[in-house]
Parts: C-alpha cells; structure tokens; sequence
C-alpha cells in the first residue's frame, strides 16, 4: 500500500513524498505520490482529512521529466483564440493528435502566465514569466504544478529590442533551490 505523506517535494521533474503519516486523518492535507514498480509514471494525490479530494499531477498526462531539451518533441502550437489579455493554443503531437491546451495571460504586452491543460480542461501546470524590467528578480520562467508548488526554474537572457527571452543562463530542478517570487 503506498504511504501517506505530510507534504511532497519535487526532484528533477519528478515527485517525492516528505514526512510519512501513519494517520493521515488526523491532518488536514496529506499525499500520496504514487508510482508504477519501474518508475515510468507518477501522481501526486491530494487528500483532506485521508479521504481522496483530487490529483494534483500525473505524469501520464505531462511528464516534467520530458520538459529537459534533450527529451523534448516536435509539438506544433495552433492558434485558436486571441484577445489583447489573452491567447489560446492547442498543442498538437507528431501524430496531430491534440495533446494539450494553452491559454498565456499578457500584462502591458508581456506573457506573465501560461495555463497548461489537457485536452479535457483539467490543469495540469501554470508558467509564471518574470522580468526584470517589471521589477522582478530575475528573467524567467517558474514551472509549477496544479498546486502551485514550483518544479523547475529557468533564467534567460533578454533581447534588449524586443523584451524576448533569449539564452538559457540556468535551469534548476530542484524545488529546494528555485527562487520563489511572491
């Protein structure tokens, strides 16, 4: 039986339970992450009071640990909705299967949010972009999960003329060491 854990954490793309409970009704939030034998899939499942509330990640339906350039596809984007704060993609595999929907949410021209879902509306992450010329620490991007606990940090190069995110200057996939920005 997969044990129930205080809280999780995230490793390479992939996710770790933190501090076994014995009880988990006696708390309010707990998990499970869960796992096939050879480690190909993994969720995280939510619960309050230990009884099931939702699924906060499953890899079957996005797997961070595909998100490292040298695992990433050809996926082409198709533009399906547009507004002045908003744009909507689909997210088409090799095979032209809809894999994912996008929706980036812009502030003064620049994408501040990127909402990741399946094809049938559940979420699956959020993108949060960040800038320096808008104040921000760094420029970059923060992956977090359903839950909004963050997976992976990336920090960029600015094109100075366009505001575009440019060369990679670090990736950090260990929520322990990314930069949380409130």
């Amino acid at each position: 039986m997969t044990k129930f854990y205080k809280d999780y954490t995230w490793k390479e793309g992939a996710p770790y339970g933190i501090q076994p409970l014995d009880l988990p009704e006696e708390v309010e939030n707990s998990y499970k992450v869960v796992s096939d034998p050879y480690g190909k899939w993994r969720s995280v499942e939510l619960y309050l009071w230990g009884k099931f509330n939702k699924i906060i990640y499953d890899s079957q339906l996005l797997n961070f640990r595909k998100l490292h350039p040298s695992e990433q596809i050809g996926w082409e984007r198709e533009l399906i909705a547009e507004t002045e704060e908003s744009s909507k993609y689909l997210i088409r595999n090799q095979d032209d299967r809809v894999v994912l929907l996008e929706e980036q949410f812009f502030q003064n021209g620049d994408c501040v949010t990127c909402m990741i879902s399946s094809p049938h509306g559940t979420l699956l992450s959020v993108h949060r972009m960040f800038y320096e010329v808008r104040g921000d620490a760094f420029n970059g991007v923060i992956l977090c999960d359903a839950n909004d606990r963050p997976v992976m940090q990336k920090k960029y190069t600015v094109d100075e003329c366009s505001g575009q995110f440019m060369d990679l200057l670090e990736e950090c996939w260990n929520e322990k060491k990314i930069e949380v920005l409130t």
